[in-house]
């Protein structure tokens, strides 16, 4: 008996459920969604960021992340949840009965009492198999009226193991265990796409910080047109008085000054709106306190003389990297166990099932009353403790004095078995489906790759085309000024040679930041982005997932 029930526990044993990966930093649930004061930006602190302390404090404090990383771990519950379907269940039941009832004979009594006790440990087990382990004690004890033999009071009691394995259908731990292993490939599903969610945060700092470097020149270069422009102004002004420019000279440089101006207003509302939206990847908090805070830039944007990759190594890094694309193979992964369940669910149900039960018996034989007198009391042995009837009971299920077992075969199939069918089709094509999937996120990659490296070579090439219109309308500029000087040029030549200047200095710093965004894409497009900032993550293959290639 021991042995049975060591086997029906052993197949309880299951590991715990552990992530397959990961996180990428401990999730921090805040009571009442609110930052600790330890968390938040000093109020009115000017916070001198580089490019790489920026995007490291955005993967940091972004709300966005923090939200993704929980949804996560709430996904990750249902690992141990499916895994509770193998908890064993333990129940319990004791039930009294005091009867008192009429009898129409004089060989049945009429009072009655009795104690029913069960404890019942069952469970399901990795090969399909449900199991029963089963104690039972029922206690009686009655009044009897005439002249007969009884056992009163008695105790029956029993041991029993009830086991049914299926053979076909049901059977194996695929099947049993098929909640388990698809909630385990969700969450590594969730965590390769928390990965990817984490290289688009790293892309969106980047640009929110080289867009908030362009507005902040180009608000510089607002700042210092408006001043060239008002120096032009007083230098009309004094020409005019000594009789060498007209009123019209005057007027054509204020008009300039004046438009400078205004564009000075919305090249400084510009920055304001970029770093809003920097400040809002770096969470300072809910109140108008938390976002009187001013970031500056600390990073200038140059040419790098980068080595660019051939398109081959950016789409092989990418099919490598990309943890969007790895994270589809989660999803072939799960049509494949569905397809699996699918087929067996084809077979018919063939189950094998079997008990061992052991009895026993304790109690008192009397002769409860004198046949000649229907009116003396009751005679007989004296009568044992129930503590002894007790041990009576037990001694002889120790002893396996009274044995029960059995075994039998069900066999059942459903005629026509439309339902199993129709979940083997769905379960074909969503096979179909996740490895079309594949095949489509394959040819995006492809495609953003060799985009992202056109805009990378096009934007060294925008570049270095920018500086060359910016020093060629400097030059213009500062001749322009000195055919100015010897009245051999006109204000409104001056003021057209100053537009030009200034726009080829926007068009130059514009250029250089595209190009720092163009690289930053083209190593979000390989999936590399944030290991460039410090983010390790460890992805491990599915069974049998090899190379994405």
């Amino acid at each position: 008996m021991g042995i049975l029930l060591w086997a029906a526990l052993a197949s309880l044993t299951s590991s715990e459920d552990q992530r397959p990966t990961a996180v990428l930093r401990p999730s921090v649930v805040v009571e009442d969604g609110l930052r600790p004061a330890s968390d938040r930006f000093e109020p009115g602190a000017t916070l001198e960021l580089s490019l790489e302390n920026c995007v490291r404090t955005v993967l940091k404090r972004d709300l966005d992340l923090r939200l993704a990383e929980i949804d996560q771990e709430i996904i990750s519950t249902d690992v141990r949840s499916a895994l509770g379907g193998f908890d064993p269940e333990f129940r319990l039941s004791s039930t009294g009965i005091d009867q008192e009832r009429a009898v129409a004979d004089s060989f049945s009594s009429g009072s009655l009492q009795r104690m029913q006790n069960s404890a019942t440990l069952s469970g399901t087990a990795r090969t399909g198999a449900t199991w029963d382990l089963t104690a039972t004690a029922n206690y009686e004890r009655q009044r009897a009226v005439g002249s007969f033999q009884i056992t009163n009071p008695l105790l029956n009691s029993s041991v029993t193991l009830s086991l049914t394995q299926p053979l076909l259908r049901g059977a194996g731990a695929t099947v049993t265990e098929a909640t388990v292993e698809t909630n385990r490939l969700l969450v590594v599903r969730g965590d390769r796409n928390l990965m990817w969610t984490v290289q688009q945060k790293a892309l969106e700092a980047v640009r929110a910080y080289w867009n908030l470097v362009f507005e902040r020149r180009s608000r510089d270069t607002a700042q210092t047109a408006l001043q060239v422009a008002e120096e032009l102004v007083r230098n009309n002004e004094r020409k005019r008085s000594a009789g060498v420019m007209t009123r019209l000279d005057v007027l054509t440089a204020e008009a300039e000054s004046a438009r400078r101006q205004e564009e000075l207003i919305r090249a400084k509302s510009r920055v304001g709106g970029a770093e809003d939206t920097l400040k809002l990847l770096l969470s300072p908090g809910e109140s108008l306190d938390d976002w009187n805070i001013h970031v500056v830039p600390t990073t200038t944007p140059e040419q790098r003389e980068l080595q660019f990759p051939s398109a081959a190594d950016v789409v092989r890094n990418a099919f490598v990297n990309r943890t969007d694309l790895s994270a589809q193979a989660a999803d072939v992964a799960i049509a494949d166990l569905n397809l699996a369940v699918a087929e067996n669910a084809m077979l018919p149900s063939l189950n094998l099932s079997g008990s061992y039960g052991l009895a026993g018996l304790g109690g008192n034989t009397a002769i409860l009353q004198d046949p000649t007198n229907p009116f003396s009391p009751a005679i007989g042995i004296e009568q044992d403790s129930n503590s002894r009837i007790l041990d009576e009971s037990f001694t002889q299920i120790g002893s396996s004095q009274f044995e029960e077992w059995s075994v039998g075969v069900e066999f059942s199939y459903p005629i026509g078995n439309r339902a199993a069918r129709a979940g083997l089709r769905r379960a074909r094509l969503e096979k179909e489906r996740s490895l079309m999937a594949i095949s489509q996120t394959k040819m995006t990659i492809l495609q953003d790759s060799k985009t992202a490296l056109r805009e990378v070579v096009n934007g060294r090439a925008q570049v270095e085309a920018a500086r060359s219109s910016r020093e060629l309308a400097q030059e213009q500029y500062e001749a322009e000024k000195i055919r100015l000087e010897n009245q051999r040029s006109t204000t409104f030549n001056v003021r057209e040679s100053q537009r030009d200047l200034f726009t080829a200095i926007d068009t130059e710093i514009r250029a250089v930041v595209d190009y720092e965004i163009a690289w930053a894409t083209l190593q979000q497009v390989q999936g590399v982005l944030a290991q460039e900032y410090g983010v390790l993550w460890d992805t491990p293959q599915l069974a049998d997932e090899g190379p994405l290639r």
